[in-house]
């Protein structure tokens, strides 16, 4: 077989990916969806029994969007290589499927790293217009106390608004790099396993008192550490093969 990455084998590996993986991929955009309708339940209750409206709160939107785009992202890519949690599943994986570590490798990254975002971000329009445009006219006709107004919502604004943080970003790529080395080097519970070594990376900040959303050293260490491991779960990879 030629070890050049081929076009071709990769979008046969994508396929292959898709039809074996295919319904935990849906299942996942659907999670992503009943987030935000679970976030509109939460807050009809607070609105009901607390009298504070978090349908128009950005502090709590935008804390859930980053909860949202945080979490999915160190889940998914912890179960990059769960074919690896098995000696069988390695065997198969790597033995099987005539294609490249680099195209193994690329397949798993565009699908955890880049279209991950075109499902994240569908998924907070389509939340945000299920919670304003049908959760929040409910909340609206069953207000005695006034707390609601009636008023319009620009929803790609205030996805822009909540979208314009570099940090964000920064830290999301940072988490996923993590997890997916994670994936490659622990068999079971990755996604616990993998927060060890972040947590143990927050607390090395905190003793070097590193401020986490501004300072520009911080944020040059964070992609450094993003390239290394994506490095490294690339390297780690490529052991299978041998």
């Amino acid at each position: 077989m030629n070890n050049n990455f081929s076009i071709s084998r990769y979008k046969t590996l994508s396929t292959i990916d898709w039809k074996t993986n295919n319904k935990t991929y849906l299942f996942i955009a659907l999670a992503m969806i009943v987030y935000w309708i679970l976030y509109g339940l939460s807050a009809i209750w607070v609105q009901l029994h607390q009298q504070r409206d978090i349908f128009t709160n950005m502090s709590a939107i935008r804390f859930a969007f980053n909860i949202q785009m945080l979490g999915f992202i160190c889940f998914i890519a912890s179960n990059t290589f769960s074919q690896l949690s098995s000696n069988m599943g390695t065997a198969s994986y790597f033995l099987l499927l005539p294609c490249t570590v680099q195209e193994k490798f690329t397949a798993k990254f565009v699908m955890s790293g880049i279209v991950f975002w075109c499902i994240f971000y569908l998924s907070v329009f389509l939340g945000l217009a299920i919670l304003w445009y049908i959760f929040y006219p409910i909340a609206l006709a069953n207000d005695p106390s006034g707390l609601l107004i009636n008023r319009s919502f620009d929803i790609y604004l205030n996805v822009k608004i909540l979208s314009n943080t570099v940090s964000l970003f920064i830290h999301a790529f940072l988490y996923h790099s993590f997890f997916m080395l994670g994936a490659t080097v622990f068999k079971q519970f990755k996604f616990i396993k993998s927060m060890l070594p972040l947590i143990l990376y927050y607390t090395v900040l905190t003793l070097f008192r590193f401020d986490i959303m501004f300072n520009v050293p911080y944020l040059i260490i964070c992609g450094m550490l993003t390239i290394g491991c994506w490095f490294l779960a690339y390297q780690r990879l490529k052991k299978y093969t041998l």
